[in-house]
């Protein structure tokens, strides 16, 4: 493969703008991201959907409009949102995450 130098390419993929040095090849058109990109950038590639995430977007996850403190032994209801593919087949489950107490216990319970 001949290279035709390293060059710092601006580039844009799902809303994010980047300035990269990319390799240009000869007689090569398809656009490839290398791993170290993907790494230094927290990207994830699903070869199912063959689709490129970020590691910090929230994809099939259930997750509150703000944060909220519940009181010892109460309940509450928490608006939340979900993100991701719809399944009207599927039975939605919620996961409570505490990160600050480890020994934190909840029953999921989802009301339409």
């Amino acid at each position: 493969m001949n290279t035709l130098g390293v060059f710092e390419l601006p580039m844009k993929i799902r809303g994010r703008s980047f300035l990269h040095l990319v390799n240009v090849v000869e007689d090569i058109n398809d656009n490839i991201i290398g791993i170290d990109f993907m790494h230094a950038n927290k990207m994830n590639y699903d070869a199912a959907s063959k689709q490129i995430t970020f590691a910090h977007m929230l994809t099939d996850a259930l997750y509150s409009l703000k944060e909220t403190t519940i009181p010892t032994l109460s309940t509450m209801i928490i608006q939340a949102k979900f993100k991701g593919t719809v399944c009207n087949s599927a039975s939605p489950v919620a996961t409570i995450h505490a990160p600050t107490n480890s020994t934190f216990q909840g029953c999921p319970l989802w009301s339409c």
